[in-house]
């Protein structure tokens, strides 16, 4: 997205035909669609169509593959969900084994910073699990997508957990979930401009 200020006639290949909204005139989108194959500088669709191009970048995204863990260890992923992961990063079996950063629609950085937190508290001896293994297991999530207003919750959830928030003692969560909201709308609204909206608009403390 960010070629077209450039001067260059970008061509994006979605594999769902929903666009947010209105492209510019250099970006061409094939929806509901994919690469079949490539001849010379043509690239030929699933679909029939086909467009000129001098590069091919792939933000294809990524499946999980636990092939690495033995199966002692318990955690099945069904469709690139992981259970069952208490608190959604532990091991519901072996607490003491977290598995950071699973999950998806979220904002990366503070969901690997406040699990990671929680993780170490807990190794720590501040935070106490459910003795039950069966009850942690049931309250372990199946999915790992998150809405903006729960992403946040749950990190709030974490922070608060045990005897000490550690470095994350005054972290505003109402600030950053409305910093957040406002960024998902001015990227809904135009998303060849929102990063200048964050620039312009919001004000960071």
């Amino acid at each position: 997205m960010d070629l077209h200020v450039h001067g260059v006639r970008v061509a994006m290949v979605k594999r769902n035909p929903r666009v947010r909204n209105c492209m510019p005139d250099e970006v061409r989108v094939f929806g509901n669609t994919e690469i079949s194959h490539a001849r010379g500088t043509t690239v030929y669709f699933t679909n029939g169509e086909s467009t000129r191009s001098d590069s091919i970048i792939y933000c294809t995204g990524y499946h999980s593959n636990i092939s690495f863990l033995d199966p002692t260890c318990k955690i099945t992923s069904t469709q690139d969900h992981l259970f069952p992961l208490y608190v959604r990063c532990l091991n519901a079996y072996y607490p003491s084994m977290a598995l950071i950063g699973r999950a998806y629609t979220i904002l990366p950085f503070l969901l690997s910073e406040f699990q990671a937190s929680y993780f170490s508290r807990y190794l720590h001896g501040d935070i106490s699990l459910p003795t039950d293994t069966e009850e942690r297991v049931t309250a372990s999530p199946g999915c790992h997508i998150m809405t903006p207003a729960s992403q946040f919750r749950y990190y709030e959830e974490l922070a608060g957990a045990g005897n000490s928030r550690g470095h994350l003692a005054d972290f505003d969560f109402r600030y950053w979930e409305d910093v957040y909201r406002r960024l998902l709308e001015a990227r809904d609204d135009d998303v060849t401009k929102y990063r200048k909206y964050y620039d312009d608009r919001i004000v960071l403390k």
